[in-house]
């Protein structure tokens, strides 16, 4: 579940085996790609300003990347959520000039109280973005991919690959997660990928997992599954869950 970001916060009912429950966790996060500029609150400002100073824009586009809505069972209950990520293009004027810039933004919603674990997410709807061009940087002279709304870098030397983060969704950045960072490394055999995955926790750190899995017949996507190491208290394991990772190429 992802942390309630104040303004950004709505009530909504998420209805539930037992009955209508009243959640409020939604958060809209928007990275521009360029370092320059920041939006907080749909606001677009220098992050040099300490005042925060608002400068008006235009969006000019709108793509949505991923859209995926289900539901999570919890003791018993369905807690429903949705998270969507989407590009923009945006315009407007800085110091004289006009300036347009791509934003990656990404909204998120749950009805799964916090001290609740998700047993089981089951996806009701889920759509991606038909193959396009990324207008975005972060993945010089390569071709970009997509994993969970991050625009990604895939590094290939010989049968070694890595992914790695070429701008990270927004709630990732907030998190503390950098361009650059691996998500995946290992080697290509044939159609197949193994190596180990990461993810990256508040408490416990960087935590890597063994996976497996196969591209796919046209090369453009790769799909590797593996058991998450789940952590409690002083990081010590206390279950495992599936997990499955999908990166879909974007730019060729």
């Amino acid at each position: 579940m992802m942390r309630v970001s104040a303004p950004f916060v709505a009530m909504w009912l998420a209805v539930t085996s037992g009955g209508p429950v009243l959640a409020i966790d939604f958060v809209r996060q928007c990275q521009p790609t360029s370092d320059r500029y920041a939006i907080d609150q749909e606001v677009l400002f220098h992050k040099s300003d300490p005042n925060r100073r608002e400068i008006p824009y235009e969006t000019l586009q709108e793509t949505v990347l991923t859209e995926k809505r289900g539901y999570c069972l919890a003791k018993g209950r369905r807690h429903e959520f949705q998270a969507r990520t989407y590009r923009q293009r945006i315009r407007f004027t800085d110091d004289g000039k006009t300036v347009e810039l791509a934003v990656l933004c990404e909204m998120a919603a749950g009805g799964l109280p916090a001290h609740l674990t998700c047993e089981k997410e089951v996806v009701t709807h889920e759509t991606k973005a038909p193959e396009s061009k990324v207008d975005t940087p972060g993945a010089a002279g390569g071709p970009q991919w997509t994993q969970d709304g991050s625009v990604m870098r895939l590094e290939a030397h010989g049968s070694s690959r890595r992914f790695v983060y070429a701008i990270p969704r927004p709630a990732l950045l907030a998190s503390g997660i950098k361009p650059g960072d691996t998500v995946f490394e290992g080697r290509r055999e044939g159609g197949k990928y193994r190596g180990t995955a990461y993810i990256f926790t508040e408490t416990c750190g960087r935590v890597g997992y063994p996976v497996a899995g196969d591209v796919a017949s046209d090369e453009r996507s790769v799909t590797v599954t593996g058991q998450v190491p789940v952590h409690g208290a002083g990081c010590r394991i206390t279950e495992y869950r599936q997990e499955r990772l999908v990166f879909d190429l974007i730019d060729h």
